[in-house]
């Protein structure tokens, strides 16, 4: 079983419903409506956190019903990749693929703050002369397993990191770390 998790705020959705799968969509602006057949599960979540904040509750909260493979995206895909790429993160594997060719960074977020968020929320060391992975917009496809090699205190820390601001600092170095956390492709 595959599941689309969506993080929304104002966009529509009707591309969607050419997806069999299970939608699983966490609206965090306008009401949002629904009609015809292939209807997902919608969740109000508060505007805060942008993606990472949705992906993370979603982890946290479904924890023990996760499904086989898992794709998170936003709620228009298009603004970030081609439709070739999107679709590619549903192909169901060992482990997880971000959806937009991983672009290499140099030292970039270590400046503005991340390698203290990375120490104090991962244990990590971010060094500013190393290259990191990191999956643009948060597009990735990821298999259970894979999310569970993370311990749920590990998920629900990161959550807890993430201020209820609608931008936080957080949400980007989160852009950083599922690369990180679920292994790089």
């Amino acid at each position: 079983m595959t599941d689309l998790v969506i993080a929304r705020y104002d966009e529509s959705l009707l591309w969607t419903k050419e997806y069999s799968c299970r939608k699983i969509i966490y609206n965090k602006g306008d009401l949002l409506t629904w009609e015809g057949d292939n209807a997902p599960t919608i969740s109000i979540l508060p505007n805060v956190g942008r993606e990472a904040h949705t992906f993370l509750f979603h982890i946290v909260t479904n924890w023990d019903n996760l499904a086989d493979w898992t794709v998170f995206s936003q709620g228009w895909y298009r603004d970030h990749m081609t439709r070739i790429e999107f679709e590619s993160m549903f192909i169901p594997r060992e482990g997880a693929v971000g959806g937009i060719p991983c672009w290499v960074t140099r030292g970039v977020h270590a400046q503005k703050g991340l390698g203290v968020w990375a120490k104090e929320n991962l244990g990590v060391d971010v060094l500013p002369s190393k290259d990191y992975l990191v999956w643009i917009g948060a597009f990735f496809g990821a298999s259970r397993n894979t999310i569970r090699k993370v311990s749920l205190n590990t998920w629900r820390k990161l959550l807890l990191s993430i201020p209820n601001t609608v931008m936080p600092d957080e949400a980007f170095f989160m852009e950083w770390a599922w690369s990180q956390l679920l292994g790089n492709p």
